[in-house]
């Protein structure tokens, strides 16, 4: 599985990960999701990307910090499945 670390303008370390369909429950997916996205990770913040971006692992940190603060947060569900969440006017 592809992953890299960046670090963001404000100084917190993000891991981003390469997910794709077989790595996960074959469920329903947001739209722009169903090929795959990039997972975001810092700490208890989770934020997924899609669709994914040819040579992300190349990208800058400015370019994949943009990708994380544009993409939709995700939080564990009760049956401990992530779900895309709007919160807010966060886009």
């Amino acid at each position: 599985m592809a992953e890299r670390e960046f670090t963001d303008s404000e100084g917190m370390l993000w891991r981003v990960r390469l997910v794709s369909r077989s790595d996960h429950q074959m469920g329903a997916v947001r739209a722009g999701l169903e090929n795959g996205w990039l997972a975001f990770e810092a700490g208890a913040r989770r934020r997924r990307f899609g669709p994914v971006p040819e040579a992300w692992q190349d990208a800058t940190d400015a370019q994949l910090e943009h990708w994380c603060r544009s993409g939709y947060p995700s939080e564990r569900d009760t049956t401990g499945s992530w779900l895309d969440m709007r919160i807010g006017n966060e886009e």
